[in-house]
């Protein structure tokens, strides 16, 4: 039974939570490396989230190459919204 719930949970995160859907796209993209989460990727998420909501029609992100500046919203982002 816990694992039906726990599954619940994961599923309802996934759909609603872009920090933790990119979390997992990123297993699922695959790589050379790990994820490794930071404070970057957080600011994109929140800024990509402002978007979202209206409050900032434009964005341009200046982190350094390899930074997962494409992967975050070229590939996940767009997935997550397409999701919804």
């Amino acid at each position: 039974m816990a694992d039906v719930d726990t599954d619940d949970a994961i599923s309802a995160l996934v759909r609603l939570d872009f920090g933790f859907f990119l979390r997992l796209a990123f297993r699922e993209l695959g790589g050379r490396g790990s994820y490794q989460h930071n404070w970057h990727i957080d600011a994109m998420i929140h800024e990509l989230d402002r978007i979202e909501e209206g409050d900032n029609t434009h964005l341009a992100i200046t982190v350094p190459p390899r930074h997962l500046k494409s992967r975050t919203i070229t590939v996940a982002w767009s997935a997550f919204r397409l999701g919804h």
